[in-house]
C-alpha cells in the first residue's frame, strides 16, 4: 500500500484502526476523570465543590486540546503526526512519572481547596488529558485524508467509548481494584494507545485517498456564513456544557449530596453527543428541538420547589430536561 488504497480490504481495516484508536483514547480520558476525583476524596472530601472543580478542569483541558488540534492541523500533514506523537510521548511519560505521587503530597495548606484541587489534577493528569483530548479531532482529519470518507461518525464512536469508560468506573473498576492498581493500569493503557497512535500515523502516511473524495473535518471545515455563524455555533455548543456544570451543582448543592453524583449528568451529556453525531438518529434530534422550550422551563423547577417535591422525581426531572436541551441544541 505504498500509494493509494491498492488493497480492496484496506478501507475496512483502516477504518477499524482509526475507530479503535479513538475509542481507546476516549475510554482512557473518561476513566481517569472519576479516578482522579476519587484520589482527591481523602484529602479534600466529597463536597460538591470538589466534583465541580474536577468537572470544570476536564472541560477546560478538552477545550485546550481541541484548540491545539485546530492550530496543529494547519501544518503539513506529516509534520502534524510527528508533532502529536512527540506531545503524546511526553504526556504519557509525565503520567508514568506521577504514579508515585499522592494527593496529600501536593496539597498546600495556605491555598484554597479549589486551587489545590486544580494543582493536583494538573500534576497528576494534566498533560495526558490534554493529549487525549486532541486525539479525536486529529485522527478524524487523518481518517479523511486516508480514506476520503466523512469523519463525523467517529465522534459518535468517541463519545460512546467515553460513556462506557465513565460508567465502567463506579460499577466495575472501583469495586474490583484498589487505587494503586487503577493508576498503574491506566498508565499501561496509555502505552497501548501510544502504540496505536504510532501505527495509525504510519498508515495515514502510507495510504492516501484521492484528493477529490475528501470531506472537510470538524476542525478544518470552512463554515459558510463567516464569523457570525462561528459565534452562533460556539454559543450553542457552550449552552449544554454550561448546563452540565449548572445542573450538577444544583442537584448536588440544593437537592441531594451523594458520591459520584456528577457522573450521571456527564453520562447524559455524552449520550446526547452520541445521538447528535450518529447519522442514523436524525428524528431523535428533531423531537428534542421541539421539546427544548418546555425542557428549559422545567429546569427552573428546583429553584423554588425543592421542599415541595420528593427528591427522586425532582432529580429525574432535572436530568431529563437537561438531556432534551443538550440534544436539541
Amino acid at each position: 500500500m505504498a500509494e493509494g488504497l491498492t488493497d480492496a480490504r484496506a478501507p475496512g481495516r483502516v477504518t477499524l484502526l482509526f475507530a479503535a484508536t479513538i475509542a481507546v483514547s476516549a475510554l482512557l480520558l473518561f476513566t481517569v476523570e472519576p479516578l482522579v476525583g476519587r484520589l482527591a476524596l481523602p484529602v479534600f472530601g466529597g463536597t460538591p465543590g470538589v466534583w465541580a472543580t474536577t468537572l470544570a478542569f476536564f472541560q477546560g483541558v478538552l477545550l485546550l486540546g481541541y484548540g491545539y488540534a485546530h492550530l496543529l492541523l494547519r501544518a503539513e500533514p506529516r509534520r502534524v503526526a510527528a508533532v502529536h506523537l512527540v506531545v503524546a510521548a511526553i504526556a504519557f511519560l509525565a503520567a508514568a512519572a506521577a504514579l508515585g505521587l499522592r494527593a496529600d503530597d501536593l496539597r498546600v495548606d495556605a491555598l484554597p481547596d479549589v486551587v489545590n484541587v486544580l494543582g493536583l489534577l494538573a500534576v497528576l493528569v494534566g498533560l495526558p488529558a490534554f493529549a487525549l483530548s486532541a486525539t479525536t479531532p486529529l485522527l478524524s482529519d487523518w481518517y479523511t485524508r486516508t480514506t476520503g470518507r466523512d469523519p463525523y461518525w467517529l465522534y459518535a464512536v468517541s463519545n460512546a467509548a467515553s460513556l462506557v469508560g465513565l460508567l465502567a468506573y463506579p460499577f466495575a473498576i472501583e469495586p474490583a481494584f484498589g487505587l494503586a492498581t487503577q493508576r498503574t493500569a491506566w498508565v499501561a493503557g496509555l502505552v497501548v494507545l501510544g502504540a496505536l497512535l504510532a501505527v495509525t500515523a504510519i498508515v495515514a502516511r502510507r495510504v492516501t485517498a484521492a484528493p477529490d473524495t475528501r470531506h472537510p473535518t470538524a476542525v478544518t471545515a470552512p463554515l459558510e456564513g463567516g464569523g457570525l455563524r462561528r459565534v452562533r455555533w460556539a454559543l450553542l455548543a457552550a449552552v449544554p456544557a454550561g448546563l452540565l456544570a449548572a445542573v450538577t451543582n444544583v442537584i448536588a448543592t440544593d437537592v441531594v449530596s451523594a458520591p459520584l453524583l456528577w457522573v450521571v449528568p456527564l453520562a447524559i451529556y455524552l449520550a446526547t453527543l452520541v445521538v447528535a453525531f450518529s447519522p442514523r438518529l436524525p428524528r431523535v434530534h428533531g423531537a428534542a428541538v421541539v421539546l427544548a422550550p418546555a425542557a428549559i422551563t422545567l429546569l427552573w423547577v428546583p429553584s423554588g420547589s425543592v421542599g415541595a417535591w420528593p427528591i427522586a422525581p425532582l432529580v429525574a426531572l432535572e436530568w431529563l430536561s437537561f438531556a432534551v436541551v443538550a440534544l436539541g441544541l
